[in-house]
């Protein structure tokens, strides 16, 4: 379960912890990919933005990994650090042997063709796993 903490992919980690619930052979791996970048300057405090967005990072990890808890649910996280988000999701997909990926989107259709985001859109594309889109919108 890929998590940008946004609302929407707590929604679709409510329902994929839902579906695991009971299930004794399901573990979840909640993965935030935090995404690096060259750290330029310090705060006043020797904090790195990349610190930072470490420590966010886990939190939002740590809030799902306590909700699969509550539903009974094993629940793994992981901080990924990555520079493209796609490529980090395609990685652990594929060392860790996954069998489905869960995205939460909260696109509304806007044209004839349902757009899911260029995220989303392009992990449908990559990923050799199903995937389950819910939009939450």
């Amino acid at each position: 379960m890929p998590t940008n903490g946004s609302r929407a992919a707590r929604n679709a980690a409510e329902l994929g912890f839902a579906l695991a619930a009971g299930q004794d052979d399901v573990d979840v791996l909640v993965v935030h990919v935090a995404r690096s970048a060259p750290v330029t300057y310090l705060t006043g405090q020797g904090t790195s933005p990349s610190g930072r967005e470490q420590a966010n990072a886990q939190q939002i990890v740590d809030v799902l990994r306590e909700l699969g808890e509550g539903y009974g649910v094993r629940t793994e996280t992981r901080v990924q650090d990555a520079s493209d988000v796609e490529s980090a999701v395609l990685e652990i997909v594929a060392a860790e042997g996954v069998d489905l990926v869960l995205l939460g989107t909260d696109v509304r259709p806007a044209s004839e063709r349902l757009f899911l985001g260029p995220r989303v859109e392009r992990m449908l594309a990559t990923l050799p796993t199903p995937v389950l889109v819910v939009n939450t919108a």
